[in-house]
């Protein structure tokens, strides 16, 4: 389970660059409550898995969470839950 305080997204992943071709590892996240200049977030889950390719590291990513939003109509809040799957190279 990862949590840093300060920067709880960040991963150190030096040591999967050395690994063989094939290796990963899955980093899990769960937070309360998650806040960055743009976004407040509640109820955060997710995995981060990174693995060793040929080209390089490769990161699948699979998140959700929750978050207020205000209706453009009557400018009522409401929760709007919301999930990221992402994959990089």
């Amino acid at each position: 389970m990862v949590d840093s305080s300060r920067k709880p997204l960040r991963l150190n992943v030096g040591f999967i660059i050395n690994a063989s071709i094939g290796y990963s590892r899955d980093f899990e996240f769960s937070f309360p409550v998650y806040k960055d200049d743009d976004l407040e977030m509640a109820d955060v889950e997710g995995v981060a898995r990174v693995g060793r390719t040929p080209q390089g590291l490769i990161v699948q990513g699979n998140f959700s969470g929750r978050t207020t939003l205000e209706c453009v109509r009557c400018l009522s809040e409401y929760p709007q839950w919301l999930e990221c799957k992402f994959t990089e190279l």
